[in-house]
């Protein structure tokens, strides 16, 4: 019997790909990596909701609505508590029904999947708070430190961005491919809702009170795994990062992610902060108030322009190594 190689099993799984029917569409592993090419290039064309309702906007709408009709003060801490549960398995299951319902109308038409290859592609969203990152470094190294009274300096807006980047790791591609590849376009559409009920009426709201607690926790849950996951892959990137450590960044995330003030993103801070030598989270000023958050890491907290350019890379890199494990793994599946 002939020997078979690694080699042979790599350009056998290549050759299955290049097999696939086409027209009835990708398998859903290789319509996430090509959904997340997508979006990484283009992110969200601004002209494109001119024509078309924009999903992320409607669930936002839809949220104020409920939580303005739902959360009174009037009304007990538990039923408010209730009412925001209820407000969350809405949204979320009227998102997880409408992304049922277009595969099973896409799914009999040729070359259908290309309409859930495209909502794909807007509800994951790798390049959320990097251009942004980009646009403050920019800035930053110029001495033009945007405007904002909670943030007193350019070291401040410095770690908020790289905060942001490290968060979005998780919120806006990490989870969105771990629901996706668990539960398909549903499962995704899922996520992207109790991230916006969270954002809009939980705990990104400070009306929503007893309101926003269940919904924090079912946030916090849905994030679990994905949130670790993003984690490693951070520390992962730092071993192809220069000046960066990926043994600093998982020593930092197993030690002090824990602690942070939102689980969902504090794995991915304290990897990036453990990586690159800086002091993330800590105290700081929301909406004139100071919030005594714990600090991420033990490096520098005057962090500079440069800084935000490392996160960018590791971010960048990390990324890249998410979207080989995929093709990897989808090209093994047909080898085998």
């Amino acid at each position: 019997m002939p020997e078979i190689t690694i080699a042979d099993s790599v350009k056998d799984g290549f050759d299955g790909l290049s097999r696939l029917d086409w027209a009835g569409g990708p398998e859903p592993a290789l319509l996430l990596l090509a959904a997340l090419l997508l979006s990484a290039l283009f992110g969200r064309p601004r002209g494109l909701f001119h024509y078309l309702p924009d999903p992320n906007a409607a669930l936002e709408v839809l949220t104020r609505g409920l939580a303005v009709k739902l959360n009174r003060k009037k009304r007990s801490s538990n039923a408010r508590m209730v009412r925001g549960l209820l407000t969350l398995f809405f949204v979320t299951g009227l998102a997880a029904a409408a992304g049922g319902a277009l595969i099973h109308f896409v799914k009999p038409m040729a070359y259908g999947w290309l309409a859930e290859l495209a909502l794909v592609a807007l509800l994951i969203a790798p390049r959320a708070g990097t251009e942004r990152a980009f646009g403050v470094a920019r800035r930053l190294k110029e001495g033009d430190a945007p405007s904002d009274p909670d943030i007193v300096d350019g070291f401040g807006w410095a770690r908020r961005v790289i905060e942001g980047c490290a968060g979005n790791f998780t919120t806006g591609v990490v989870a969105p491919v771990f629901w996706f590849l668990i539960l398909g376009l549903p499962g995704l559409a899922a996520y992207r809702a109790i991230e916006i009920v969270d954002r809009r009426a939980g705990r990104g709201d400070e009306r929503a009170g007893a309101f926003g607690v269940a919904i924090a926790r079912v946030t916090d849950a849905v994030n679990f795994l994905p949130a670790r996951l993003a984690g490693i892959l951070i520390a992962a990137a730092a071993f192809f990062t220069p000046s960066a450590r990926a043994g600093g960044g998982l020593q930092v995330m197993f030690r002090d992610a824990g602690h942070g003030t939102e689980p969902g993103t504090a794995w991915p801070q304290a990897a990036v902060a453990g990586a690159l030598g800086l002091a993330l989270q800590g105290p700081k000023r929301v909406r004139g108030r100071v919030l005594d958050a714990p600090w991420l890491g033990d490096g520098r907290a005057r962090a500079t322009p440069l800084d935000i350019r490392r996160t960018l890379l590791l971010y960048a890199v990390a990324c890249l190594i998410l979207g080989t494990l995929i093709l990897a793994v989808t090209a093994a599946r047909h080898a085998f």
